[in-house]
């Protein structure tokens, strides 16, 4: 569903979503290695052996999905990284020890997700922490690296870690409702007055699509669209029609790159 479909004059779209979110993301990755290599500091004398002697690599874990239908996830995330490590080695490492940035692919699948992240635990020692996970897994593997002691630098607004106690845990990201209320205050501040609202069905989808809504409303706005959009369909002219005919002024919109590009 393109800009184009919406009528012969393009409606802007407020900018805020998934897909900038994980634009932002791999910047917040490069400056999240800066404290993973903090916390490989606590590790690094345990990964010689205590020896006493550098030289050991330790890994910072992408656990992102790098296949499934959230495959684009990952290699995004994982692109912060690379550059971070390397200035981080180019100055001396981390007591020693040379960084690298390894990949853990949850699939963007939950159930898949627990044994992958059990063999990262398994490799604690080399593995000093975690880049990850994102929302797809988040809620079936995030005890598992609490329990293993593994520092993990999540990129998921979930709302149910909005107040969190585990002393591991570390966000990268707002809360999904504060994206649709960001939507909502952008579209006011810009003059619009009447929103079409295109969310695609999941966890993140389905919190700052209501919160942009609801915010749009609060601030005068109408919405004049309400739009769900289904994961993996062929086509989404359907969905495209119904929001051109509601001659919306802005478009909210939050879904994946399958639908995006769709």
């Amino acid at each position: 569903m393109t800009l184009d479909m919406l009528g012969t004059r393009e409606r802007p779209v407020a900018p805020a979503g998934r897909n900038r979110r994980r634009r932002r993301s791999a910047t917040l990755a490069a400056l999240a290695v800066g404290t993973l290599a903090m916390a490989a500091c606590s590790s690094a004398g345990g990964a010689a052996g205590g020896s006493g002697s550098g030289g050991s690599t330790l890994s910072l874990m992408a656990f992102d999905p790098f296949s499934g239908s959230d495959a684009s996830y990952g290699p995004l995330a994982l692109s912060g990284c690379y550059p971070a490590v390397h200035l981080i080695n180019a100055n001396g490492g981390v007591l020693g020890h040379k960084l690298t940035c390894g990949t853990s692919d949850s699939r963007g699948d939950p159930q898949d997700a627990v044994p992958a992240a059990n063999a990262v635990v398994a490799h604690k020692g080399s593995v000093v922490a975690i880049l990850g996970p994102s929302s797809d897994e988040i809620l079936s593997t995030i005890n598992i690296f609490e329990q293993g002691q593994l520092p993990s630098f999540v990129m998921s607004g979930d709302a149910q870690f909005d107040n969190q106690t585990n002393q591991y845990f570390w966000r990268l990201v707002p809360p999904d409702a504060d994206e649709g209320y960001a939507m909502a205050a952008w579209a006011k501040q810009k003059g619009f007055t009447k929103a079409a609202a295109v969310f695609a069905s999941g966890s993140q989808a389905q919190a700052d699509g209501p919160a942009s809504k609801s915010g749009f409303k609060t601030l005068g706005g109408q919405i004049v669209a309400d739009v769900t959009l289904t994961p993996g369909q062929p086509s989404y002219s359907t969905e495209a029609a119904q929001v051109a005919a509601s001659h919306p002024d802005v478009m909210f919109y939050d879904a994946g790159a399958p639908e995006s590009a769709t």
